[in-house]
């Protein structure tokens, strides 16, 4: 402690000696720090950062991935009967799915990202697999156009008991519980269903690159699908993408940043209002209330700029930490503050500062440290996130 003491002593004599050198230092280092923004990269998807990269599963995807490298994302379109005693089945709420699929087919790059059977770009919607409600029409609106329930049921029955297969490489049948929700049957004919679901099948590389313009594809596909919420008068529109629980998850972390904005403020008054003393311009320290929490808003700037240098990606739960630190370094600033006032006024500035700094930099030097061990130990957790 002692050792402590003496270096600080030294250090405070420093900077009461160079206050201007000190200041341009600090910011010339924040700012050399701050270049790492260039490199700002964000980090949403949940298997990165809520499952353990080493663990089994981890590797046993790996290890199928090597074989068999085709992974599969599935964007879901769920109609649902808007009223109760709706037969979906009918040959208007038919055509009206049909607006649904087609906004999906006019999503841009859809070809360029669907799944096809022989694992190669598609040149066309055809070869694009789906399990969609709407191919036992052929995807032919002309089909359906002017046919009352019994034409369309017999379409369904020829469908479900063809030996053809649909674009996903399987019999109409096996897809048919995937395809339609709470059916009907009366003497082996389908009747009746309360809903339709279509699931398009998009590819999932393990690049970064592509995997950022299949995100931002599923981002324009929920957009699409979201337009048509209330605008088909049989169905109620439900959606789902892969990226919906990552948004979620998204969502959940970032949604009290109103609440952590206000406690922030709050803080900030709170100190500047204490230290300050009501703004008495003998005893208060309001202007040096206001440069603390400067140098901690330097520090946080420093800190995030510095791990993006290392290239580390930015996550929402990140969004917590400035609170804790501000809330460190004010705890500081309160400690060093109040020794300055227990010197004695006779004191020139550079003793005032080497006492304060002698006397209040060893503890403030261990509070930081142990924040520093606790922040570290978190680093050997298994979640990505925390790390």
């Amino acid at each position: 402690m002692r050792i402590l003491e003496r270096f600080f002593a030294w250090y405070g004599g420093g900077i009461a000696k160079h206050p201007v050198i000190t200041i341009q230092i600090c910011i010339v280092f924040v700012s050399v720090c701050s270049v790492g923004f260039i490199w700002f990269r964000t980090e949403n998807r949940t298997v990165n950062l809520f499952i353990p990269q080493s663990s089994k599963a981890i590797d046993d995807l790996d290890r199928a991935e090597k074989y068999f490298p085709l992974k599969i994302r599935e964007e879901i379109v769920l109609l649902e009967a808007s009223t109760d005693g709706l037969n979906v089945l009918e040959s208007d709420c038919l055509i009206q799915a049909f607006k649904a699929h087609n906004e999906v087919m006019e999503v841009e790059s859809y070809l360029d990202f669907c799944v096809t059977l022989s694992g190669n770009k598609s040149k066309s919607p055809d070869q694009c697999m789906m399990v969609n409600a709407l191919e036992f029409a052929q995807f032919n609106e002309s089909k359906l156009d002017g046919k009352d329930l019994q034409q369309v049921r017999h379409e369904l029955d020829k469908a479900y008991n063809s030996t053809a297969l649909m674009r996903n490489g399987r019999p109409f049948w096996y897809n048919f519980n995937r395809m339609f929700g709470d059916a009907k049957r009366e003497g082996g004919s389908i009747t009746e269903a309360k809903a339709l679901q279509m699931v398009y099948f998009i590819n999932d590389p393990s690049d970064d690159e592509t995997n950022e313009r299949i995100i931002d594809w599923e981002k324009t596909f929920i957009d699409k699908v979201a337009s048509l919420v209330g605008k088909l008068s049989c169905f109620e529109v439900h959606y789902s993408s892969e990226r919906s629980l990552d948004d979620a998850i998204a969502e959940s972390s970032g949604s009290d940043v109103s609440w952590v904005s206000i406690t922030f403020t709050l803080m900030i008054t709170f100190a500047c209002f204490m230290l300050g003393k009501f703004l008495n311009p003998l005893t208060g320290h309001s202007l040096l209330a206001n440069a603390g929490v400067f140098a901690v808003a330097l520090g946080i700037l420093a800190g995030l700029g510095l791990s993006m240098w290392f290239r580390v990606p930015f996550v929402s739960i990140v969004g917590a930490l400035p609170f804790l630190v501000l809330g460190i370094g004010i705890d500081d600033m309160f400690i060093m503050v109040d020794e300055l006032d227990r010197q004695p006024r006779e004191l020139s500035k550079t003793e005032t500062i080497k006492a304060v700094m002698k006397h209040s930099g060893a503890t403030v030097t261990m509070t930081t440290v142990t924040d520093l061990v606790a922040f570290a130990v978190s680093t050997s957790t298994s979640f990505p996130a925390i790390r």
